[in-house]
């Protein structure tokens, strides 16, 4: 089958080839449903890899986690013969200064008056436990842009929060999240 992948400054478009079961449509997939992979050799990799518990619970997941992260939910819909993911930005745009997740635009933009290169490591690793709480997921790259530092001293903060029990890694290195300890 045939995958594509648009990125945009607001959004990413995952499209994949392929018909939705008979009788399916995509409020079925948001709801409890049977489900039968399509590729079960990949389905099994995905498995035993840890990515997958269950069968029919992806998209429940997929919602849950969006809503913890309390971004905007995916959209998804069945066009050109294959189901279209659109998965909105809010974290990169606000990142770049574009926008701010969840603020309307009669809102002032809070921003940090304090020159970067006075900044204390204590308050560099503050803004990394506000950065993680808005989105476990974030990256290393999107760390270091964010703070204007390097990526070695982004993870000595990240090491610095981990041992002070502030911060905990969950996954694998590549590919996990992060979790602030209250």
């Amino acid at each position: 089958t045939w995958n594509q992948m648009s990125i945009y400054d607001d959004h990413i478009r995952l499209w994949n080839e392929g018909v939705l079961p008979e009788n399916y449509t995509v409020e079925t997939l948001m709801s409890k449903h049977t489900s039968k992979p399509r590729n079960p050799k990949m389905a099994q990799v995905f498995y035993r890899a840890g990515f997958i518990e269950a069968w029919g619970r992806g998209y429940e997941k997929i919602m849950k986690a969006f809503d913890k992260a309390n971004l905007k939910r995916p959209e998804f819909t069945v066009e050109q013969g294959g189901v279209t993911a659109t998965i909105y930005r809010e974290i990169f745009m606000s990142v770049r200064g574009d926008v701010k997740p969840n603020q309307t635009d009669t809102e002032p933009i809070q921003t940090d008056t304090k020159p970067i290169q006075n900044r204390t490591k204590a308050e560099e690793r503050a803004i990394i436990l506000d950065a993680v709480k808005e989105n476990p997921l974030i990256t290393m790259d999107s760390l270091s842009d964010l703070l204007k530092i390097t990526k070695s001293s982004v993870q000595r903060r990240l090491d610095a929060l981990v041992k002070e029990g502030k911060l905990r890694h969950i996954g694998p290195t590549n590919g996990g999240s992060w979790q602030v300890i209250e």
